[in-house]
């Protein structure tokens, strides 16, 4: 017997709960919550013959538009590899995911190119999408613990990009990277969702967080310094604000008129969650 849409809808608001709460868990300094994040991801958009993601049940995702953040490999060439989703402070051992501070303006795209383009290549031009890094963390470390990981897996787990972290004695590798990866695939979904018209969102949740209200900054989540020296713009495809929030301010008192033009208080608005 198929699910009804209000009991995948419960899924889904569940889900976003716990993704919220991996990801507030991560940034207070528990890298291992990644892996429920990449089971988590896993679970919205992962689709074979055998198994049916929670989304493609709720058949939204040919109208999807993601919010990729990612900078284009080809921006970052490299010897050793490239990230299109973190960044490596000043002062830092590890790599961070860039949240909205990242080096090109994110877009809303198709899912499929969201999914399914490459974010990452190391050293050996082995290069990850977003599916193969979430399967590959969700799959053997997440959900199973496989006896035999993926070569280029284990080799980004262990020593990322080959970067190693200055001053230190004996070398050490910086570390994080597909932590951090996950993590910046995490808050690119839930930003999707807070601007879709799905009504995802739990009381527990902040929706306006992820939609209106810009979230802490790295340096304030982090203790990082000099991490990016502007904050990117959210643009369409061609080149416009994707949203008709974009110019709105970054605080917005409850009381206030919402800034939408109806009239109304924000809080009985654009202000709910």
């Amino acid at each position: 017997m198929a699910r009804s849409t209000d009991e995948l809808m419960k899924r889904l608001r569940e889900t976003v709960y716990f993704l919220h709460g991996s990801c507030m868990r991560y940034d207070e300094g528990v890298l291992a919550e990644a892996l429920q994040l990449s089971v988590q991801i896993r679970k919205l958009f992962h689709e074979t013959t055998r198994s049916h993601s929670l989304m493609g049940q709720l058949g939204v995702v040919d109208r999807l538009r993601m919010y990729d953040s990612a900078t284009p490999l080809d921006e970052l060439g490299s010897a050793t590899g490239t990230s299109g989703l973190t960044v490596v402070p000043l002062g830092q051992s590890r790599y961070l995911p860039f949240l909205d501070e990242g080096r090109t303006p994110s877009r809303f795209v198709p899912f499929v190119d969201w999914w399914q383009r490459p974010i990452l290549q190391d050293g050996k031009a082995n290069t990850f999408t977003r599916q193969t890094l979430v399967l590959v963390s969700a799959n053997q470390d997440g959900a199973h613990v496989d006896p035999m990981l993926h070569k280029a897996y284990e080799h980004l787990s262990n020593e990322g990009l080959g970067w190693i972290r200055q001053g230190s004695d004996p070398p050490e590798f910086l570390h994080g990277l597909i932590e951090a990866s996950v993590r910046q695939v995490a808050h690119e979904t839930l930003v999707t969702l807070a601007h879709d018209e799905l009504q995802a969102f739990p009381e527990e949740v902040p929706r306006r967080r992820y939609r209106y209200l810009p979230g802490p900054t790295l340096e304030q989540l982090y203790g990082a310094s000099a991490v990016m020296e502007f904050r990117c713009p959210v643009l369409d495809a061609d080149g416009k604000p994707s949203s008709p929030t974009a110019g709105w301010p970054d605080r917005i008192a409850p009381q206030d008129p919402c800034p939408c033009g109806s009239g109304k208080k924000f809080k009985d608005c654009h202000g709910y969650g």
